[in-house]
């Protein structure tokens, strides 16, 4: 498990022009996939859409944070800081404690989106 450091180091704020598209690792970054917190410069928006993976994803221009804990597409003003690995889906603490994710393998959002990251 990471310490408070880790955290916050995920949640720097930057300026677009200092971070580097994760798929290409050249171009300045433009967008974010607001699922799995993938930076994509434009040319690589679209790739990271076709893939079979990233099919339901959805893109949103980049918020000027390296990495922050996504909302929840469930429950307004909640951030998912979980991961379900059986639904394939980023939860939050209200999904956590639901009947629908009981039981199942959960880890931490951050450290999957960035094994994620590194697969790409």
């Amino acid at each position: 498990m990471s310490d408070s450091s880790d955290d916050e180091e995920w949640q720097l704020s930057v300026a677009s022009e200092d971070v580097e598209c994760d798929v290409c690792e050249y171009e300045d970054v433009a967008m974010q996939c607001e699922t799995c917190l993938v930076n994509l410069c434009r040319g690589c928006v679209q790739k990271h859409l076709e893939s079979k993976v990233d099919e339901k994803h959805s893109i949103s221009r980049f918020p000027g944070f390296i990495h922050q804990y996504p909302a929840c597409s469930s429950h307004d003003n909640k951030r998912c800081e979980l991961y379900c690995k059986d639904c394939d889906d980023p939860i939050c603490i209200t999904c956590i404690t639901s009947e629908k994710h009981r039981g199942h393998d959960l880890q931490d959002v951050l450290k999957t989106f960035r094994d994620r990251r590194r697969s790409f």
